[in-house]
């Protein structure tokens, strides 16, 4: 398939797979996902590893990426997480620093050890943000990987 530079696709009209070309692809990981490594269900995805990037109207900013060697074997959780994002920010996405249950302190105040409660990364900051208790019936705050540290800091 001949992709011009500039040309509009339409969703619906996105580029279709044939059962060789699907084949080809689950087996590029051997039969693996190319993010998590599960085993490739049945029915799998076709991500684009450069993101094309449909938008509302239903064409794409980056028509030219819509191209079989653009695509990596991925299971329907990983694709849907990784949405329009890049290889590196999905990576990022994935991979907090500070996990459930780790001991953090406090990097610009002398703190108590506290504890991770939760992570969740914000998509609209492009961070990790932490839910991080600091000494019990005390309410819980949200901090970036910023604020935290492994070792308690003094200033």
């Amino acid at each position: 398939m001949k992709i011009i530079k500039g040309q509009k696709r339409i969703r619906n009209k996105a580029m279709k797979l044939t059962n060789k070309q699907r084949e080809e692809l689950r087996n590029k990981y051997n039969g693996r996902c190319a993010y998590c490594g599960c085993e490739l269900p049945e029915v799998f995805h076709a991500d684009h590893i450069i993101p094309i990037r449909r938008n509302s109207g239903g064409t794409c900013e980056n028509p030219q990426a819509d191209i079989f060697e653009n695509l990596n074997p991925s299971c329907p959780s990983c694709n849907k997480m990784k949405h329009t994002l890049s290889i590196e920010g999905f990576r990022t996405m994935t991979n907090p620093k500070y996990n459930i249950g780790q001991s953090v302190y406090h990097v610009t105040t002398e703190s108590d050890k506290g504890v991770v409660l939760d992570c969740i990364y914000s998509l609209r900051k492009n961070q990790w943000e932490y839910l991080v208790t600091f000494r019990a019936n005390e309410q819980s705050l949200i901090y970036y990987e910023e604020e935290l540290s492994e070792n308690k800091i003094y200033e």
